[in-house]
């Protein structure tokens, strides 16, 4: 071995890569496959990243569907809560079949589609007592709050959601179903 200075050991010495230099043959193979820290190159980085991607895409359909869904069922004012007789009813036209909004001896609100599971009989027109109203064809009776005929007879129509704001009556249904309002 010689003292460092020979021309043999500076050709050795000059294609030996210095330790830790990044320029070895070896060393930038595995700087290659070795991505650097915070690039977003990484698999686990790219992981996370999808995820916060995923998340903000779902984000965005869920805040999407929920427009969507409040423009489909809109709140529409119907009137004052005088225009309806206590113990009677008043009719919303619509495409899709009337609705009958009913009005309580206490002033409690209620919305029914406007036609008598047995027999299509027209429920604004029938005889409101307590929450029920009794259709004027065949006398069925049904519960305001849910549509639901009471025993024995059997049926339900469909019931629509209301409010009462300050006086304001206002119907929960699909805006784009009204025609006109109407007083039965």
């Amino acid at each position: 071995m010689g003292t460092g200075f020979g021309v043999k050991e500076r050709e050795e010495k000059a294609l030996r890569p210095k330790v830790g230099t990044g320029f070895g043959v070896k060393e930038c193979e595995e700087k290659a496959l070795r991505p650097k820290v915070g690039t977003g190159f990484g698999i686990k980085e790219r992981e996370v990243k999808r995820s916060a991607q995923k998340r903000a895409t779902e984000r965005t359909i869920s805040n999407a569907l929920r427009s969507k869904i409040q423009t489909m069922s809109e709140w529409i004012e119907i009137g004052p809560i005088s225009e309806i007789p206590q113990l009677g009813a008043r009719i919303i036209r619509r495409e899709g079949g009337d609705i009958a909004i009913f009005r309580t001896s206490e002033d409690e609100i209620f919305a029914l589609d406007d036609s008598c599971p047995h027999k299509g009989g027209p429920l604004s027109q029938g005889i409101v007592h307590d929450c029920r109203v009794t259709c004027p064809l065949h006398n069925w009776v049904l519960e305001l709050k849910t549509g639901e005929a009471v025993a024995p007879d059997e049926g339900r129509v469909r019931s629509h959601a209301v409010e009462l704001r300050d006086g304001i009556v206002f119907l929960s249904i699909n805006s784009a179903d009204i025609e006109q309002k109407g007083a039965a």
